[in-house]
């Protein structure tokens, strides 16, 4: 069950630029290869259930209600400003997902990577929109498509995120030790930059709630 218009439509979703992208390919610079494909598996994964949402419709009514809104933005603009914050630090981030020998945990470093995309609501918004536009060329939503569009969606994510790593670790290989210290600064600047923007959000809403 593979679409491969689906899977190009997402492929070429995904080469937009934002901060999980930039956030992974620092990574990738850093010399963290493993590490980096690992977050792309939890953002392929939460690009994958986003996509099931939009097909069913669910990613629409996420998106409209106030409330739901208001929990994405909390806790992405939470978890971003932690981790940009962490990743402009001394280590950049290895506390997180590699333990005193250098061994990177799998699943942490999974999970974080779902959690960097997931409470986005400009990842909802833009994987909603796409899910709409795919369906658009199918009469109704079968079982067919409900396996069929996120399977394809998944492998299209996995295989950006391969590339993006994969391309990105070559060329800081390149790099000096400073140059790739820097490149990691910049991307947990950039973190808290967007998570910076959330938390200003979560309150004008409160704001415009209240009043």
């Amino acid at each position: 069950m593979f679409y491969p218009h689906v899977f190009f439509t997402a492929f070429m979703f995904m080469a937009l630029p934002g901060p999980v992208s930039l956030y992974i390919a620092s990574t990738a610079l850093s010399g963290r290869l493993t590490r980096a494909l690992l977050l792309g598996v939890g953002v392929a994964l939460v690009d994958a259930v986003y996509i099931l949402f939009a097909v069913l419709g669910i990613g629409t009514l996420m998106v409209s209600l106030p409330f739901v809104k208001l929990i994405l933005l909390s806790v992405g603009a939470l978890f971003l400003l932690k981790l940009g914050i962490a990743h402009i630090g001394s280590r950049l981030v290895e506390d997180m997902a590699e333990d005193s020998r250098g061994e990177v945990h799998v699943w942490n470093s999974i999970l974080e990577g779902a959690l960097l995309t997931a409470p986005n609501p400009g990842t909802v918004l833009g994987i909603t929109m796409l899910g709409s536009s795919l369906m658009l060329g199918f009469p109704s939503a079968t079982s067919r498509l409900l396996v069929a569009i996120p399977v394809s969606m998944l492998l299209a994510s996995l295989s950006y995120w391969c590339c993006l790593s994969c391309v990105m670790h070559a060329a800081g290989m390149r790099l000096g030790m400073r140059i790739r210290s820097l490149m990691g600064i910049i991307g947990g600047g950039v973190l808290c930059i967007v998570g910076g923007k959330f938390l200003v959000e979560v309150v004008m809403s409160i704001i415009l709630m209240v009043s």
